[in-house]
Formats: C-alpha cells, structure tokens, sequence
C-alpha cells in the first residue's frame, strides 16, 4: 500500500511540475532536403556546372533569439558536382554544426565542410575546421577561418571538375 501511495505522489507531482519542464524545451525541427541547380558557364566556372544534394538537418532553438538565445543547426550532406561540358564529377560528403547568435547577428560553423572524391573514389580535398562570421554590419565579415576552412568554393570546386573559376 506504501509502494501504491508513493507513485500516485510521484507521479502527481511529475504531472504538476511537467509544464514547468517543458516551457524550457527548444523548439525543433528535424527532417531531409533534396535539391538540385545548373549555374551555366561563365558565371561560376568556365563550364556548365550542376549540383545535385541531400541533407538531413537538425535544427533547435534555444532561448529568446531576440537577447541571448540562440541556434544550434547541425547538418550532414552528400552533394554530386559535375561539369557538364566534360561529364566529369565528384562526390562531396560533409557534417557540419552551426551555431547561430540572432541577437549579436554572428555565426560559428565548425565540422567538415567538404570530403570530395572523383569518380575513382579517389580523395581530391577535405575542407575542415572552423569559421566565425559577423553579420552585425549587414556585409559579413569573416571574423575567423581555420586554414583548413577555405572559403573560395568556386575557386576548388571549378578547379576540381577541371576547369577554372569565372
């Protein structure tokens, strides 16, 4: 009889303090992106260039966005680039967190931005570390990038499907 009173408090006093609990809870979404574009030649690379990708995303929101709360988006993709003038193309694999700071206007990636292999399989560049952006001036200005965190996408991506950057 001792055990049954215990858990009726028990779990009476789990339900009246459960709303409390849970008004703290981030907000969360998680789910799968797929999507593909063209950029014709010229404008990126000194070829058609096509991506197709997958993402699976986790994306929660802690606290007030508009003081100190902030975002936390955690993101794991597979990309094929291809140049469609030669047919060439690479695999791109990558898991990275964003960490997102409304109220300062900032924002810090870290993780494996790019894992690229050719057709052979054959590793052609890994792009890991990390990168603090400010947004605050409404240009963002990389405040930090790791040597290993290249921002010139258009620069290694072209070079890699063997053609040049526009």
């Amino acid at each position: 009889m001792r055990r049954l009173i215990f858990l009726a408090v028990v779990a009476t006093l789990t339900l009246a303090l459960a709303p409390t609990a849970l008004a703290g809870a981030p907000y969360r979404v998680h789910g799968i992106q797929t999507g593909s574009f063209e950029v014709p030649a010229g404008e990126a690379c000194s070829f058609t260039y096509s991506q197709s990708w997958v993402i699976k995303e986790n994306y929660l929101e802690f606290g007030d966005l508009a003081a100190d709360g902030y975002i936390l988006w955690t993101l794991q993709f597979r990309a094929v680039h291809t140049n469609l003038d030669s047919g060439e193309w690479l695999t791109e694999t990558g898991a990275v967190a964003e960490k997102i700071y409304p109220g300062t206007a900032s924002e810090r990636v870290v993780g494996t931005a790019w894992h690229l292999r050719d057709a052979d399989g054959r590793l052609v560049t890994v792009h890991a570390g990390q990168s603090i952006i400010d947004y605050s001036g409404g240009t963002p200005v990389v405040v930090k990038l790791t040597p290993q965190m290249d921002a010139d996408y258009w620069g290694v991506i072209c070079t890699a499907l063997g053609g040049s950057p526009a």
